[in-house]
């Protein structure tokens, strides 16, 4: 591994079309530094936009009304409680920073009550109607035994019952953000996309695999430093360790 500066890796995220900064949801100091990062590229003029897997793309309107000033944090919280079980205050920094700099916020996820019955039930949970708003090939991909290894670390701390209706999950989590994210960047082509997503989603054989699959955009990967559920971190995994 090379030991590089926060500014080094900032001039070479520029040249990227997707940067995504991996996160565990509960931990403050993940979330300061992808403020730190979406502050240093927001401050380079860069046309960045904040792509969010806690917001499903449902609520797009409801972000852009955010971003320009146009609903009030009241009722704003209600919108983000609906969309997501973790504390207001380890986002609010982000949030209120987009806001302030009229940074597009973009929501890319599905309702979240989709993959939870999927997990728990399997494709079969799901009606016709709610099949048809998610990607066609839901098959439960393992690219590796890496892939396997975290998939079945992070099944085990979900404790749930059936690892294939899991998997299936997690297919509808990560191929539905990578639509999500292709569709916005090929509209907007300029725009350099910040991805905010759990380590499972954000690592290079989550998110970004599917990415690599439908399109030629360049992505980068950042994970906090202590995100080896496996092992060590190489570059299987991410394109910058970061403390």
């Amino acid at each position: 591994e090379t030991k590089i500066s926060f500014n080094q890796m900032i001039n070479e995220l520029k040249k990227t079309n997707i940067i995504f900064i991996g996160e565990y949801h509960d931990k403050p100091d993940h979330h300061k530094i992808q403020l730190h990062i979406i502050k240093a590229l927001h401050q380079s003029k860069i046309p960045i936009v904040i792509g969010l897997e806690m917001f499903a793309s449902e609520y797009q309107n409801l972000l852009n009304k955010w971003v320009t000033g146009d609903i009030e944090l009241k009722d704003f919280l209600e919108v983000y409680k609906n969309n997501w079980g973790y504390e207001w205050d380890l986002y609010k920094d982000i949030f209120i920073y987009a806001r302030e700099n009229n940074i597009p916020l973009i929501g890319l996820n599905v309702p979240r009550d989709i993959p939870q019955r999927v997990s728990r039930h399997g494709l079969s949970a799901l009606t016709a109607e709610e099949l048809k708003i998610l990607p066609s090939d839901l098959q439960c991909e393992i690219e590796s035994g890496i892939s396997t290894e975290i998939l079945k670390m992070v099944f085990k701390s979900h404790d749930k019952e059936d690892f294939i209706s899991f998997c299936q999950a997690q297919m509808i989590w990560d191929k539905t953000m990578a639509k999500n994210i292709i569709e916005h960047l090929k509209s907007n082509p300029d725009n350099l996309m910040i991805v905010i997503a759990g380590i499972g989603h954000a690592f290079k054989k989550g998110i970004p695999y599917q990415i690599r699959r439908q399109s030629d955009f360049i992505y980068r990967v950042i994970l906090p430093e202590e995100a080896h559920p496996v092992r060590n971190i190489t570059n299987e995994f991410a394109d910058y360790l970061i403390q």
